[in-house]
């Protein structure tokens, strides 16, 4: 009796543990390119420095500005990592880029650690508009022309190697080797190749942190209209999710939530990799409490996230499936 006793106790707690929101790190360097006379500043961090270049043109949102970065240019960011993960280099980290492809089926470098460019990019688009690279894989999901994308790589060499794209899983890669080629020296590339696979790209917001960003951390940063600075129309985690029974959950959890006004609702069910397994559109919706019920009968014993998304708003809550 006490060990269920303890057992049930010690799951309640873990229980709680999962439904608390991560906290996203703090950064170790931040660049938005709002300001159009100085694009190369930084928010946090040093200034960028430019090869070539750029010019100062609309973001993803009123308001948010980006930098469009010609062919053959590139920016160079000195980052301030001390090495880490185990060797001599930078092992650990995880970068954010927020970017729009204007023209498809063209080669498209993301970064580099070369920071000299004497080596091809570490990231790519390639002609099929897929995002990777061959070491680890390219992305089944394709990348479309003149759509704003938040990219997060979230790297611990050794380990893993994990690209999203808006919050969602895109490749779940292979570990690459402690100062290996997915290392960081004491500064990166970005948008720059050299044998010419950078066509042009634009760019909103740059950010780099000296740790490895979770799937929940990711989740978190949103998508590209999403700005660190109130900038921009999306809040990500906003207790919209008013709670879900039962969770753990069999056969169904009946979700409760509330709407502020009129709003568009859609329901996504998530793995804990990021990667949407269900989707669920509730249509247009009242201001005021409303519930829907969710069938986790074909969904495989684990952890999920539920996300909410309403208007300019997304909400997540985590969900248990046990049989």
């Amino acid at each position: 009796m006490k060990t269920k006793l303890l057992f049930a106790v010690l799951f309640t707690a873990f229980l709680g543990i999962l439904n608390a929101y991560a906290t996203v790190p703090p950064r170790a360097g931040l660049w938005k390119f709002d300001d159009a006379s100085n694009l190369l500043k930084a928010d946090i961090g040093s200034a960028l420095v430019l090869t070539g270049t750029q010019a100062s043109v609309n973001g993803p949102a009123e308001g948010n500005l980006a930098t469009e970065i010609g062919l053959g240019s590139y920016l160079t960011m000195t980052h301030g990592i001390a090495a880490n993960g185990g060797g001599t280099l930078v092992n650990e980290f995880t970068l954010q880029i927020d970017f729009q492809m204007p023209e498809a089926s063209l080669w498209h470098a993301i970064y580099q650690t070369a920071a000299d460019n004497s080596d091809d990019a570490e990231l790519f688009i390639n002609t099929d508009n897929a995002i990777g690279a061959w070491r680890y894989a390219y992305s089944t999901d394709l990348v479309a022309s003149g759509t704003w994308y938040r990219m997060v790589i979230s790297v611990k060499n050794g380990e893993y190697i994990r690209l999203y794209m808006n919050g969602q899983i895109w490749i779940d890669g292979s570990a690459q080797e402690v100062d290996g080629r997915d290392a960081l020296q004491s500064a990166l590339i970005l948008f720059g190749d050299n044998d010419g696979e950078d066509n042009t790209m634009l760019c909103s917001e740059v950010a780099i942190w000296d740790v490895a960003l979770s799937t929940e951390e990711v989740f978190e940063l949103g998508d590209a209209s999403t700005s660190t600075n109130g900038i921009g129309n999306l809040q990500v985690n906003a207790s919209e999710i008013l709670g879900t029974y039962p969770n753990p959950s069999d056969q169904f959890s009946v979700v409760s939530y509330k709407t502020d006004k009129q709003a568009d609702v859609t329901f996504s069910i998530l793995d804990f990799t990021g990667k949407e397994v269900m989707c669920l559109k509730e249509g247009v919706k009242t201001s005021g409490e409303h519930s829907t019920r969710i069938n986790t009968s074909e969904l495989s014993n684990g952890i999920y996230f539920i996300r909410m998304v309403n208007e300019n708003k997304i909400s997540l809550r985590k969900l248990v499936v046990t049989r």
